[in-house]
């Protein structure tokens, strides 16, 4: 939007271009990486042992390099608690680097 600021009127508009990045899906080696990198982490043992399920593998775009195709090095690994009696689901997203083969942290969510 172009303003004249002495005569504090709109003078232009114009659009923005806005398009959507192409994520390339993950693969079936990737996915299975990414769960046995998750499952080798202390705490995530620790929260599979409280009986949560790894549920599914998903890509979490970082970044996007000048291509304008995001690469995925860090996907989530979705882990899930059945409900008792007295307790709502339980839900954690572990962030697994695929380059650096580790968990970059564990974050729990409702």
């Amino acid at each position: 939007m172009m303003v004249t600021v002495r005569e504090k009127r709109v003078v232009g508009l114009r659009a923005l271009k806005i398009e959507a990045a192409q994520i390339t899906p993950l693969t079936d080696m990737e996915k299975e990486k990414a769960v046995a990198i998750a499952e080798a982490d202390s705490e995530v043992q620790e929260i599979l042992a409280s009986g949560a399920e790894i549920r599914r593998v998903i890509p979490l775009p970082f970044f996007q390099p000048s291509d304008e195709t995001l690469t995925i090095n860090v996907v989530g690994v979705v882990l899930i608690k059945a409900p008792s009696d007295s307790q709502e689901a339980e839900r954690w997203i572990d962030e697994v680097d695929l380059t650096e083969e580790g968990v970059i942290n564990i974050v729990e969510y409702s």
